[in-house]
């Protein structure tokens, strides 16, 4: 009897230790992983995969002068952690081209690094400079490569279809009808979240294409239309040519 129940405690005991060890491994996996993604961070900014959560709403959400956009501002923080960014390519893998081309070394960075990449260089640009236009600026950015999620366009019951750029400005539209049940919303705030949808269905605009005809607003909005879109691109480049440099 005592022989048996021995037995018992042993095989209960070896349980708890192959646990306790499984668990530690475990642990190591995803300092591992958070490491690797530190390093690749490179520098702490507004955003970084390095916060939180909570930590990357607050500090997004507290650079926003306008209510509504404030509200817009979270809504979207929050979807870029449910539908996983951080677990999603930065790069649409069929447009790359071969093992050793660029897009093939930027599809490494994730979706959430990248847009959060590009919000804090475009944050640097500008500092707030264009006033409650700033917003404008910020959000837009934010949003600019939305429209590569799969799970984010079939649950918001977009287009399968549409480019990135255009399903990012269609998610836009719906998370402001949102944001309305939550706050009035002016006319020029309307004309405002016009302007980011219009800057992202033609911020893919080709450079040697005519941007001015490109954005359809009137006349009088196109040259902070274009700012925006001009602004978008350089912080664009600006982030993918840090990524490059840190794959490298």
């Amino acid at each position: 009897m005592n022989e048996n129940l021995w037995k018992v405690e042993n095989f209960w005991a070896s349980v708890h230790c192959t646990s306790t060890v499984l668990d530690k491994i475990a642990v190591k996996r995803r300092e591992s992983k958070r490491v690797e993604r530190h390093v690749l961070q490179k520098d702490e900014g507004l955003l970084s995969i390095t916060y939180s959560e909570k930590e990357n709403i607050e500090s997004f959400v507290n650079i926003m002068g306008m209510k509504h956009f404030r509200i817009m501002a979270e809504t979207m923080m929050k979807d870029a952690y449910k539908y996983n960014f951080d677990d999603s390519s930065s790069v649409n893998r069929k447009n790359t081209i071969d093992e050793n081309s660029r897009l093939n070394a930027l599809a490494h960075i994730s979706l959430l690094q990248h847009t959060f990449g590009v919000v804090n260089e475009l944050y640097k640009i500008i500092t707030r400079r264009y006033g409650i236009y700033s917003d404008v600026f910020y959000l837009t950015a934010f949003a600019h490569d939305f429209g590569k999620s799969k799970a984010l366009k079939w649950d918001y019951q977009i287009d399968s279809s549409l480019e990135h750029h255009k399903a990012s400005s269609e998610y836009v539209r719906r998370v402001a009808l949102g944001a309305e049940n939550k706050v009035t919303i002016t006319k020029h705030d309307d004309e405002l979240i016009k302007t980011i949808c219009d800057v992202l269905n033609a911020h893919h605009t080709p450079e040697d294409e005519n941007m001015f005809h490109a954005v359809k607003s009137t006349d009088e909005n196109k040259t902070l239309h274009i700012e925006i879109i001009n602004k978008l691109k350089e912080a664009d480049q600006n982030q993918r040519a840090i990524e490059l440099e840190m794959l490298s």
